[in-house]
């Protein structure tokens, strides 16, 4: 919740306006927060509290272990994710089912109470396509 608030009935504004009215103020909350998270990211890169790899991150997500994701907007990767071996497979394209494996880190992040960060590919701390904040 937001100290601030926009004035008036929003059931008359459209998705894209409501939008227009909402991002002044809910902006710079989301700025502090990404950036408070990337400090703390460059504190703990090279300690082993961080990854950058897709496969070391589903396997941490799976297991809990993500306090903070940093995601490349805009990007898929389609490598599903087997559950039983605990491993990635090695198709690389969409296939009937399938999902995209970045979508797939953010959705269980969230689930678990952790953080995501869509960022553009060139913000993702290391220039990966994922970045992030082990909370083991």
């Amino acid at each position: 919740l937001m100290d601030k608030g926009i004035p008036g009935n929003p059931e008359g504004l459209s998705p894209y306006d409501l939008h227009q009215r909402a991002w002044p103020i809910v902006g710079p909350v989301f700025k502090m927060g990404r950036e408070g998270a990337y400090a703390r990211y460059r504190q703990l890169a090279g300690t082993g509290k961080t990854v950058t790899d897709i496969a070391q991150a589903v396997l941490a997500t799976h297991y809990g272990g993500i306090e903070v994701l940093f995601v490349a907007a805009g990007v898929q990767v389609w490598r599903p994710f087997d559950r039983q071996e605990d491993k990635l497979c090695a198709r690389e394209f969409p296939e009937l089912g399938g999902q995209d494996l970045l979508d797939l880190l953010a959705i269980q992040i969230l689930l678990k109470g952790g953080a995501v960060h869509a960022v553009l590919p060139e913000e993702v701390p290391d220039q990966d396509l994922v970045a992030a904040i082990l909370s083991y």
